[in-house]
């Protein structure tokens, strides 16, 4: 049995807050330390330290996780998939995309 260690289960909480407000474009790091209750700057620290990836590239990878995800089941338009995980700016959510996936969000369903 694998028990969770204090670290794992604060990245674990900071990822469920993240998902929580996915779609939430005006989701920042700022807000993020809110709802958990630490500082920007501690909030940083602790994630950089356990990730290597500072709070918002975490919150870009989950968003663009969710995306793959949706895209993969047809949920939607490209676009429809964009504004559910929170990007706003579309040829910026496919650049990203396509930085973390190696293919245009619209070519993604084709793929797997």
């Amino acid at each position: 049995m694998h028990v969770l260690s204090e670290d794992e289960k604060f990245l674990n909480s900071v990822k469920e807050k993240i998902l929580e407000r996915l779609s939430d474009e005006q989701l920042s790091v700022e807000s993020l330390a809110e709802d958990i209750g630490m500082s920007r700057v501690q909030l940083y620290r602790k994630i950089s330290g356990l990730t290597d990836i500072s709070v918002n590239e975490l919150i870009r990878k989950l968003r663009l996780q969710r995306a793959a995800q949706l895209l993969s089941q047809n949920w939607g338009p490209v676009s429809q998939v964009a504004y559910e995980v929170g990007f706003s700016n579309l040829s910026y959510f496919s650049k990203v995309f396509k930085e973390e996936f190696g293919v245009l969000p619209s070519e993604y369903s084709e793929k797997v």
